[in-house]
């Protein structure tokens, strides 16, 4: 894929760097296990963006980054607090 994601696991703050691809719109959503979102933010030309979970619950969350009609899925793992 064209980013990276860390830490991972995180006690809340997720980092994900775009390797590639400036300019593109690209979608970030974030679901629980259930299917509910917890986080959605439309972002362009962006290297680094940064997603503060720390408010969640601890356990696995969904990440789902979308753009040019692809869609990515990783695994987050949300432990404990800092």
């Amino acid at each position: 894929p064209l980013f990276k994601i860390y830490p991972n696991p995180t006690t809340g703050i997720v980092n994900i760097e775009f390797t590639g691809g400036a300019g593109r719109k690209t979608e970030v959503l974030v679901m629980n296990l259930v299917g509910a979102e917890v986080f959605r933010k439309e972002i362009t030309d962006t290297v680094v963006f940064q997603i503060d979970l720390s408010n969640q619950v601890s356990g696995l969350y969904l990440l789902k980054i979308s753009n040019n009609n692809q869609q990515y899925i990783s695994k987050v793992v949300v432990s404990g607090q800092k």
